[in-house]
């Protein structure tokens, strides 16, 4: 956008350089320099250097680029009040990493006036926030501390922002600045340093506010006066005072960013990655890796708020009353009551928490990261902005990163979106005046905890710990104040009801005693004795041994429950209403149908289980009859769902894994025997483990229920030759396999074939024939038919079949269903031995 006005002539304004800062090693430090390296140490990748803490980097970028940058700022800057999602800190962070390596120096002494104009307004919005400093003063706020920075620095780097400046009025400046409250007793040395050196710069450059006192309040003009003689120095500086602290790239999705300013940010190399001595200092700065934990109890603190309850408070006063009139065989079984209700509490609530982190220790997750060229191993805690993380199919994601290579990755994100549905990321830069994009549109960033389903990829750490979105989810949870449950309020309105109850009474029957003349003293204990007979003393007893009960019954279902009442919570549910289907997903989806074009409808039992022993396939018949449950072996399926599960197992690039204490994946060892029948060896111990698509994952757990898995296929000789991968255009994967003719022969002759799974309208459309019913005894072995023999049993498609396939699709649809369709193609050989062009050229004729 062009400027609206002129930009006022300033020849008396400052020069601005960028002076050497000598490396601490207490701190890191930043130098602006020209050439790649310092008292001869060499570069690190990307423009930076590391002697000790010290860091520089060397950036140079476009006036669009910078104007972007500071635009979607600004616009935060007036958001953030009433938008919890964005922080002031990252917002400012943002800003004075833009001032420092983009603008400084007289880089870009000329930006878009528009732009200036709002960021002058946005940082004198923020530049007066207040905290609490003690009980009569208030202090301001670090974030107020650096909007004034940076309105300083402005000032002197950017004609526009002078001139948008220029044209305030001074009673706007004098309240925004507060130059008084900056330069009162108290304050720190840097603000009053900054406070005299922006007075110094406003009354230099602008006629108008060449008094300064005219930017301060009447009542604090002493101690900027005083602030002034004790800085003098600063009265003519040419820059403003250095804040404290470190300048490094904001923790930011950077989505809108091309990966060689990300990488230049973050002072990384796609080739090497991070030196490891600057990891520390890093790490130092931006923190661990790790997400936010709620408080921890301490055993006495455990141990004292089993006796805070109400309930419990009022049972040890029904105890002292007991005490009070002589009653100690009933006020000492009182109080064994109160004691083993405190221990079976305390007891499951440190036994849970002792569980609870002993499962913490051994979950930690691994990340395969970059550093000094080489690729290793380490706990995903370690990693800081600017690791360069490698990414495998199967792997969680270990940090928020900026993915800047991928090859058909695909990341499942249902634990943030709900969706099952894998992503397909595309490390394409996003042009956008937002820093806050939904979830599901990032396509060139992948989120901490989701799953690599497909392919792989390399990405540049840039959020870690709370600032993932893993991280600001885990601190809305861990933020939360504790809440009664129901039947804890509910308990604590009866004790409050009896109390008031048991006093009226006992006020009563003294009342009555006392006008009968009996004596005052024996009247009281009467009285108190009957009120105390209005407690339930059992009733605390028995609601805790049934919560107990409860958590036993719970943990035989693998669930810990570290304090008795959130067993009586989960109780009290009845319906839980959501938005979307998706809210409550696992991740996991199962093979609920499949339909064969012989008019057949199989089912499965425990589809959603990986475990392949657990679960049947059954043969619908007909929906008033019970399901038949058919065999494993290869005679008892028929040809057309032999063909599916195959199509299933083969057309697949995911798999079903056992994962042991170890974190070893077993294989699983498959024999064929004389009969066709097919043996697992499986691990007996571990948890099974799905590597890849969801819905992919779930075609392989459906064969291997039936019996045919994979490797059965493999063991027969079958071998891929060629894969044509999914995409959005062709929606269909096909791959060629070749198989021995004879038998296990894999050293004879071979025949090919194609198989291909996708979108049912995409597969119906390619398809010219299909597997009618075959009669039994047709064939030695349903595999055969995808044999080049004479024999062919299939039909023509015919428009009779497209509808009745329709309709089978349209049925599965309607019930919620996912719905995908399975293909496979004989391929003629040509004299090389290799399959004709017409494989990899859309399979316009596959058979069904």
């Amino acid at each position: 956008m062009a400027n609206d006005k002129p930009p006022i002539p300033l020849e008396n304004t400052p020069t601005v350089t960028t002076s050497d800062v000598t490396p601490s090693s207490k701190r890191l430090s930043f130098v602006g320099v020209d050439d790649n390296t310092v008292q001869g140490i060499p570069a690190m990748p990307g423009g930076s250097n590391v002697e000790g803490y010290s860091i520089y980097s060397n950036i140079k970028d476009g006036k669009v680029s910078i104007e972007h940058q500071i635009e979607i700022n600004v616009v935060d800057l007036f958001d953030v009040k009433s938008n919890k999602e964005i922080s002031l800190e990252e917002v400012l962070d943002g800003l004075r990493y833009v001032m420092e390596y983009r603008i400084k120096g007289g880089r870009f002494p000329n930006l878009d006036y528009d732009i200036m104009r709002r960021l002058a307004d946005g940082l004198l919005l923020n530049m007066g926030a207040y905290e609490k400093k003690g009980r009569f003063r208030q202090k301001l706020s670090e974030e107020a501390d650096v909007a004034f920075q940076l309105f300083g620095e402005f000032l002197l780097e950017v004609q526009e922002f002078r001139q948008a400046v220029g044209e305030k009025p001074v009673s706007d400046l004098r309240y925004a600045l507060k130059l008084d409250v900056r330069c009162r007793s108290g304050s720190t040395e840097q603000e009053q340093q900054s406070a005299v050196a922006l007075i110094a710069f406003l009354t230099t450059i602008y006629p108008q506010f060449s008094d300064w006192k005219e930017l301060v309040k009447n009542d604090g003009q002493r101690n900027v006066q005083r602030c002034m003689r004790e800085h003098a120095d600063f009265v003519k500086a040419e820059k403003m005072p250095e804040m404290p602290g470190v300048i490094l790239a904001p923790q930011a999705l950077c989505f809108d960013r091309r990966i060689k300013r990300c990488l230049k940010m973050y002072r990384t190399s796609l080739e090497t990655g991070l030196p490891s001595e600057a990891v520390p200092a890093l790490r130092e700065h931006y923190g661990r890796n790790i997400l936010p934990q709620p408080p921890r109890t301490s055993v006495f603190m455990m141990l004292w708020t089993q006796f805070t309850d109400f309930m419990m408070l009022l049972l040890m006063a029904v105890a002292v009353l007991m005490a009070a009139t002589e009653d100690y065989i009933p006020m000492a079984v009182l109080l064994i009551v109160v004691v083993l209700n405190a221990i079976i509490g305390f007891t499951q609530e440190y036994k849970a928490g002792k569980a609870l982190d002993a499962l913490t220790k051994l979950s930690v997750p691994k990340a395969q990261v970059l550093r000094d060229g080489q690729t290793s191993v380490i706990d995903s805690e370690e990693l800081v902005p600017g690791d360069i993380v490698i990414l495998e199919e199967g792997e969680s994601v270990p940090a928020d990163l900026r993915l800047a290579e991928v090859s058909q990755l695909e990341i499942i994100e249902s634990i943030l979106t709900g969706e099952s549905v894998a992503v397909n990321k595309d490390p394409k830069e996003i042009r956008t005046l937002t820093r806050k994009l939904p979830l599901g549109d990032c396509k060139g960033n992948a989120f901490m905890s989701t799953v690599v389903a497909k392919g792989r990829g390399k990405g540049i750490v840039v959020r870690t710990g709370r600032l993932t979105e893993m991280g600001k989810i885990s601190a809305a949870i861990t933020g939360q104040g504790k809440v009664l449950t129901p039947v804890q309020r509910k308990l604590a309105m009866l004790g409050k009801t009896l109390v008031a109850f048991a006093i009226i009474l006992c006020a009563i029957m003294a009342g009555i005693l006392i006008a009968y003349k009996h004596p005052v003293g024996e009247s009281l204990k009467i009285a108190l004795s009957l009120a105390v007979s209005v407690i339930p003393e059992g009733l605390v007893a028995v609601v805790t041994v049934t919560m107990a009960m409860g958590v036993r019954r719970m943990a035989t279902r693998k669930a810990i429950v570290r304090t008795l009442p959130a067993v009586e919570t989960l109780g009290s549910v009845t319906f839980i209403c959501s938005d979307k289907t998706g809210t409550l997903t696992e991740g996991k989806m199962g093979a609920a149908e499949l339909w064969t074009s012989d008019g057949s409808s199989f089912g499965f039992t425990e589809s959603t289980s990986l475990d392949p022993n657990k679960g049947d396939v059954t043969l619908k018949i007909d929906p008033s009859e019970t399901p038949k449950v058919l065999g494993k072996t290869l005679h008892d399926v028929p040809a057309q769902m032999l063909v599916s599960l195959m199509v299933s197992s083969l057309c697949n690039n995911s798999s079903v894994v056992m994962e042991s204490e170890t974190g070893s994946n077993p294989t699983i060892n498959v024999e064929v025997s004389d009969e066709g029948k097919n043996t697992e060896a499986c691990p007996s111990a571990g948890e099974w483990k799905g590597i890849g698509d969801p819905t992919e994952v779930a075609l392989v757990v459906a064969a291997q229920k039936a019996g045919f898995p994979k490797s059965y296929f493999q063991n027969l000789g079958y071998t891929r030759i060629f894969e044509q991968a999914f995409d959005s255009e062709r929606k269909v994967m096909s791959v060629v396999y070749k198989a021995p003719l004879d038998g296990n022969n894999v050293q004879g002759d071979h025949y090919e074939f194609v198989l291909a799974k996708g979108a049912p309208e995409e597969i119906l459309n390619r398809c010219v024939g299909y597997l009618p019913p075959i009669a039994t005894g047709a064939l030695s072995s349903p595999l055969d038919i995808l044999k080049p023999s004479e024999m062919d049993p299939t039909m023509p498609v015919t428009e009779e079949f497209y509808d009745i396939v329709s309709e089978a699709s349209g049925r599965m649809a309607d019930n919620g269903l996912r719905v995908l369709g399975l293909s496979y193609k004989k391929v003629k050989v040509n004299g090389g031995g290799t399959p004709d062009e017409s494989v990899g050229d859309g399979f316009d004729d596959i058979n069904r």
